[in-house]
């Protein structure tokens, strides 16, 4: 199960998904990455507060921007098995600059797989 409401992600472990990440400009444009631009797509166990020590990473995202300019998160059924719970997750265009700008972040929550046993 994918249910998207927001930056709200559910997901059933074990599942996979790809999930449609557009980086706009501040105008609301769409943006065309430059040579050099990297994205950078983190899940962590909490959100960064600025306090202690930072938060564990799960999953190091994938994002294909060959997908005929759209941006997609894949995620895989490995990068799903972790525990269920509910993580942070956020993204960064890294600009070829050196500039980086955190452009969107929520929630990822992993739910357990409902199975049926058979009789």
């Amino acid at each position: 199960m994918l249910a998207i409401n927001g930056t709200s992600i559910t997901l059933t472990r074990g599942d996979s998904a790809y999930i449609n990440v557009p980086v706009l400009n501040e105008d609301g444009t769409a943006y065309e990455p430059q040579e050099g631009d990297k994205v950078a797509l983190q899940v962590r166990e909490k959100p960064i507060t600025g306090i202690g020590s930072e938060p564990k990473v799960v999953i190091d995202g994938d994002i294909d921007f060959d997908n005929e300019g759209v941006p997609l998160w894949h995620i895989s059924p490995s990068d799903s098995t972790i525990p269920a719970l509910t993580y942070s997750w956020d993204v960064e265009l890294q600009l070829a600059s050196g500039d980086v700008c955190t452009y969107n972040n929520g929630t990822l929550t992993i739910v357990p797989e409902d199975t049926i046993a058979e009789e």
